[in-house]
Parts: structure tokens; C-alpha cells; sequence
């Protein structure tokens, strides 16, 4: 464990090289234990900034309540001898003041997934014209058109070597809120490197990651939708905004 807090310290402090940083990204998106590790780590240096915020906050609100106790004194030493720290204290107020309004408008990664997640409609193309196909398949496709994702998903999880099920498979479990095992199914279809479905499922395995609130994971997976310019790389450049 200590090596491991010590490869995530200097990850976030950037002292790793490229190819150390592709490890720990991976493992970050790959070992659910490191991820809740990173993510605390995060979280514990996040909170430390906001103490240092309000701390800072308390000592300017002090400064002013002193100012109106003792305001002709106060007035004239900062006039003659240190004017320099109103320009200072300025700063700091306008700094403060841009990451409280910073705080305010910037989405939540739920607000995110909301605003990006569609229902995505499996047409009869994506099932392709074989007779062949399993019966059961198509029953549970059909489940899944007419929003029966209880049905579809008692169907769909008995083909686990099937791409195109294991796909409506985790957009099956996303529209019944599970989230988690949405992820395994699309990281499968990821796996897999060779079918129609990639796109779609590294695009909604990053909205998994955001409705977990793990932002991380998500902008992992997003900035790879940029990187290999696929169907999503708007979207996923918009969301990034945000994050």
C-alpha cells in the first residue's frame, strides 16, 4: 500500500514519466481498490485547498472587523507606509471570489450525464438480417426497444460471449441505475477490439464514470474518444470543459 500512495503522490504532483503515467491511468480505470485510493487522495487534497480557502477567508474577515474598530489608524499606516497590501488584499478577494462563482457554475457530473445520455433506439440493421439469430436475442432486443429493461436483462445476461447482447446488455443496466455492472459490459465490447459497437461503448462507459461521480475515470475515457477522433469527440471535448 505505501508504494502504491507513493506512485499516486507522484502522479499528482506530475514527477512521473509518460509511460508511469500510462500505468497508473490504467490502473486507475482497471482496479477498482487503486481508483477508491486515488480518488481519496484527491478528495484529501481538494479539502485541504478548501481549508486553506476559508483560512485565508477568516483572516480577511478579521482584517476588516479590526479596520472598522481602529479605522482612522488603520487608514492612515496603509496610506503612508503599507498600500501595497490593500492592492494584495484585492487579489486575494477577487481570486476567492472567482472560485466561489467557479464553484457555483460549473455542472455537476450527474447535471453532465443528464444533459448528454440519450436513449439509444437498437434498429433492425444492429441486429442484423440472419435467420440464424438467436430467438432469445431477438425477444430481449425487442424488450428493450419498448423500455422493458427488466425483461431484456434476465435475456441478454445469459449470452455473455455475444457482442452485440453484451452492448444492449449495459444499456440495459444504465437505464435500470446499474451503473457498475453497465461498465463491465462496455469495457467487454472494448476488449474485444473488432465490432460495430466501440464507439458507442467507450462513449457511455464515460458517462457511467460521471453519474459514479468519478471524475477521474470519466476524463480517462473521454480524452481517449479525442485522442482516436471518434463519433463522440465533441461531446467529450464539451464535457471536459466542465470537469
Amino acid at each position: 500500500m505505501k508504494n502504491q500512495n507513493e506512485l499516486i503522490e507522484k502522479y499528482i504532483d506530475g514527477e512521473l514519466s509518460p509511460e508511469e503515467r500510462q500505468e497508473v491511468e490504467k490502473l486507475i480505470e482497471q482496479d477498482e481498490q487503486f481508483s477508491q485510493e486515488f480518488q481519496l487522495r484527491l478528495n484529501v487534497n481538494h479539502a485541504i485547498m478548501e481549508n486553506d480557502v476559508m483560512k485565508l477567508r477568516e483572516n480577511l474577515e478579521e482584517i476588516c472587523r479590526n479596520s472598522n474598530q481602529q479605522k482612522g489608524t488603520i487608514i492612515r499606516r496603509l496610506y503612508e507606509r503599507k498600500w501595497h497590501l490593500v492592492a494584495a488584499s484585492t487579489t486575494i478577494l477577487v481570486v476567492i471570489g472567482s472560485f466561489v462563482l467557479s464553484e457555483f457554475n460549473t455542472p455537476t457530473p450527474e447535471q453532465l450525464f443528464n444533459k448528454h445520455y440519450k436513449f439509444e433506439t437498437c434498429i433492425e440493421g444492429e441486429r442484423g438480417n440472419s435467420s440464424s439469430m438467436d430467438v432469445n436475442i431477438k425477444t430481449a432486443l425487442t424488450h428493450y426497444n419498448n423500455s422493458e429493461f427488466t425483461e431484456a436483462i434476465k435475456i441478454l445476461k445469459n449470452y455473455e460471449d455475444n457482442i452485440l447482447s453484451k452492448f444492449y446488455l449495459g444499456l440495459s443496466y444504465v437505464e435500470t441505475k446499474k451503473y457498475s455492472k453497465a461498465i463491465r459490459c462496455f469495457q467487454y465490447v472494448l476488449d474485444d477490439n473488432n465490432n460495430l459497437f466501440l464507439e458507442q461503448s467507450r462513449w457511455y462507459k464515460g458517462l457511467c464514470f460521471l453519474k459514479l461521480n468519478k471524475k477521474v475515470e470519466a476524463k480517462f475515457v473521454f480524452e481517449k474518444i479525442i485522442e482516436e477522433k471518434e463519433l463522440y469527440k465533441d461531446k467529450a471535448a464539451e464535457i471536459l470543459k466542465s470537469l
